[in-house]
């Protein structure tokens, strides 16, 4: 009798120290689970390929699997990655995507989603690094949740219909390498605090209603490799910093108001 209660003690220690973490993992994966599943239910596809007819819900299909997925190999079944780029989506983005907390990249470009970027849902997922929503419906102001995502090294949501100002805390994402925000209906200025970005390498917010002077920070970027601000409002002179930039190879201002002259030797380099 001695075998079978050692046994059971044993079983008994082992539940105590491990199951903490394993019912958290469960609880993730299962989490993870419903937010797909309650994702695509916001969704309306018309998508004749069938890209999402992986996406059943059933209890025994492994949703690691399914189309546009990527799970982690260090924590299974946890969603890494979103990439349902060009599928003819439409419908909005269900706030249930803020559970997906270990998510890294979100890729739905070239759809035609729509409604507003939730700033709260988007505040939570502090994984998150890649962020591309361009050329969708998407309305509201860019989301200030973007700044708690302190990991972000490209946000992209060109060709929307966003409005209001560009929040200054995107200065605080020191990580970010691209920063696309053209063909929108911003407003106001050019935040100074884009400046800090020193990881810069891109950054566009051509076509919309700006306005203000460009910010001299913007001309110390040493990596800066690609600006389009064309078609806005801007006003003042351009900072001549600009054409000390060697990584420099595409500079666009046309269509606003700017005044001054140009360096006598610029282009040069």
């Amino acid at each position: 009798m001695a075998i079978p209660i050692l046994h059971n003690i044993i079983r008994l220690l082992f539940l105590l120290t491990f199951w903490p973490a394993f019912s958290s993992s469960l609880a993730g994966e299962y989490s993870d689970r419903e937010a797909l599943v309650q994702f695509r239910a916001a969704l309306s596809v018309s998508d004749q390929l069938g890209s999402l007819s992986s996406w059943n819900g059933s209890t025994g299909s492994d949703f690691c699997r399914w189309g546009g997925v990527t799970c982690s190999r260090r924590h299974p079944g946890r969603v890494t990655s979103l990439n349902l780029s060009s599928l003819g989506l439409a419908g909005s983005i269900s706030p249930v995507i803020g559970n997906l907390t270990f998510l890294h990249t979100l890729n739905l470009f070239n759809n035609t989603l729509s409604g507003e970027i939730d700033h709260l849902v988007i505040s939570r997922l502090h994984r998150l690094r890649y962020l591309e929503l361009a050329y969708n419906h998407f309305s509201g102001e860019i989301p200030a949740g973007l700044c708690n995502c302190s990991n972000l090294v490209y946000i992209s949501v060109e060709a929307n219909e966003l409005h209001g100002a560009i929040p200054s805390c995107l200065g605080s994402l020191l990580q970010l390498k691209v920063l696309y925000l053209g063909e929108n209906n911003l407003t106001g200025i050019v935040p100074p605090s884009l400046g800090n970005l020193t990881m810069l390498l891109q950054i566009a917010f051509y076509q919309n209603q700006l306005e203000g002077t460009i910010p001299e920070g913007l001309s110390s970027l040493r990596y800066l490799q690609y600006i389009q601000a064309s078609r806005n409002s801007l006003s003042g002179t351009l900072p001549p910093l600009f054409f000390n930039i060697s990584s420099l190879q595409y500079l666009g201002f046309s269509s606003n108001k700017l005044h001054g002259r140009l360096p006598p030797d610029a282009g040069d380099g």
